[in-house]
């Protein structure tokens, strides 16, 4: 598993983030909860829910609001997400600057 962070809100923790999973990829048996709001689209390939035995191919958005169970998940032939994380715990310091790479760019170049 590769990841490479697009873009860090500074105070709130909040970041977008490409990830890339191996071929044969297996999340393990437990499902997933987090202590963030994710959105995680799709970029290449398949990535597959083992509980609900749902393929999601490439252009597929999930959403999951935080604490809600998701996966475990698996990617075959390996896949290319984008994921955003965003924390609400510290939403009232939000610092606006944003260090970020164009998010297109990222892909073009060839992550």
């Amino acid at each position: 598993m590769f990841e490479k962070i697009a873009s860090i809100y500074d105070n709130s923790g909040t970041y977008c983030r490409m990830l890339q999973l191996p071929a044969g990829f297996e999340g393990g048996p437990e499902q997933l909860e987090h202590d963030f709001d994710e959105i995680v689209f799709i970029v290449s390939r398949e990535i597959i829910n083992e509980r609900l035995k749902e393929e999601c191919p490439p252009g597929t958005a999930a959403i999951f609001s935080a604490g809600v169970k998701h996966g475990p998940l698996s990617a075959p032939e390996g896949a290319l997400s984008s994921e955003f994380r965003h924390y609400k715990k510290n939403e009232q310091n939000i610092d606006v600057s944003v260090r970020s790479h164009h998010f297109l760019s990222l892909m073009v170049k060839g992550f």
